[in-house]
């Protein structure tokens, strides 16, 4: 059935209230989304997440951070060898992530410089 838009001021889903310009709902009541005050799309009408990617090229630290503009606590985040001695570090399984942050990864490493990384982070 095609949705239709309703106006109100708040919505309660799954116990969590939202503020809403317009809420959009199935004729069996179901609301399949909402528009927040701010113009972001919610529910089934937001679009799919974009990827935030970076390069990292490890220090002899064993601990490097990368800034990712977008990166969230609650992200996932996937590592990629870039070089031979990046997949040996990943194969070795001393390499992870080992914190997300507001826009910033940080890896956990052997301590070698020169291992390429690209990190993909999806919210």
């Amino acid at each position: 059935m095609a949705p239709t838009n309703t106006a109100a001021q708040v919505i309660s889903i799954d116990g969590i209230t939202q503020d809403f310009l317009h809420l959009v709902q199935q004729s069996d009541n179901e609301v399949i989304g909402w528009i927040s005050p701010a113009g972001y799309l919610h529910g089934s009408l937001a679009p799919p997440s974009p990827l935030l990617v970076g390069s990292l090229v490890a220090t002899a630290n064993t601990q490097d951070t990368i800034t990712i503009p977008g990166a969230l606590p609650t992200s996932s985040v996937s590592l990629t060898a870039t070089n031979p001695v990046a997949a040996a570090m990943l194969a070795s399984g001393d390499t992870y992530v080992s914190a997300k942050g507001t826009n910033e990864i940080t890896i956990t490493h052997s301590p070698i410089a020169g291992a390429t990384f690209d990190i993909v982070v999806a919210n």
